[in-house]
């Protein structure tokens, strides 16, 4: 037989597109399997061993190989953030998790890249009790923590400041006015600064921590 495609939406791997041979084939029936000796057009079958096929590929005859077009999941609502129960278990949770990604299309993995948290997004909460349950079956020892969000602050209005610094304790005294001015940008323009000297010279720590107070946080 031939599998064919590149599984769901933005999921693809190298190990598509490749012939297997079929060793057996199956007719689900309850919790049991009947060996039967072909599959006609409406039948359910199940096929053992098939290493490279995923969720959302096609399997087709050989010498007639076929591509039907994936399908829109509904996107998953419900974040779970785990992790492994030591270190030791690192390993182990990332490919069981693999694993269960690949054969569950309405599961999305996420490494958040500001809590560096590892979260499930699933359907619901008996969607995540049973993703939770397979990886445990394959001897995952994990547990679930309290999922971090990320808080972000902005400037709502246009706001002005204004200081001055005097400092005079022998030889050259220092003396300097600061004016700082803020205000929003567009939703999802990138923050930018400017700063513009009248006279003298600012030292450059000054100016990189000004940046940062007024910059995203």
């Amino acid at each position: 037989m031939h599998v064919g495609g590149h599984g769901l939406a933005e999921r693809g791997h190298p190990d598509h597109d490749s012939d297997e041979r079929i060793t057996h084939l199956y007719s689900p029936l309850g919790s049991s399997l009947r060996p039967v000796q072909f599959a006609v057009a409406g039948d359910i079958c199940a096929l053992a061993k098939v290493a490279s096929a995923e969720t959302g590929d096609t399997v087709s005859a050989r010498e007639a190989p076929l591509l039907v077009e994936t399908w829109d999941m509904p996107e998953p609502l419900m974040p779970v953030a785990i992790e492994a129960a030591s270190h030791g278990d690192e390993d182990a949770l990332s490919k069981s998790l693999a694993k269960v990604a690949a054969g569950d299309p309405t599961l999305r993995v996420e490494r958040n890249s500001e809590t560096h948290q590892l979260v499930l997004w699933c359907m619901g909460e008996a969607h995540s009790e049973a993703v939770l349950d397979r990886l445990r079956e394959q001897g995952v020892k994990l547990q679930t923590v309290d999922v971090i969000t990320p808080l972000r602050e902005t400037f709502a209005a246009q706001s002005a400041g204004h200081g001055r610094y005097v400092k005079q304790s022998g030889g050259h005294g220092q003396y300097a006015i600061c004016d700082i001015e803020v205000e929003p940008l567009e939703r999802g323009e990138a923050s930018n600064s400017w700063t513009g000297l009248l006279a003298g010279s600012s030292p450059a720590r000054m100016l990189c921590r000004s940046r940062k107070a007024s910059g995203p946080r």
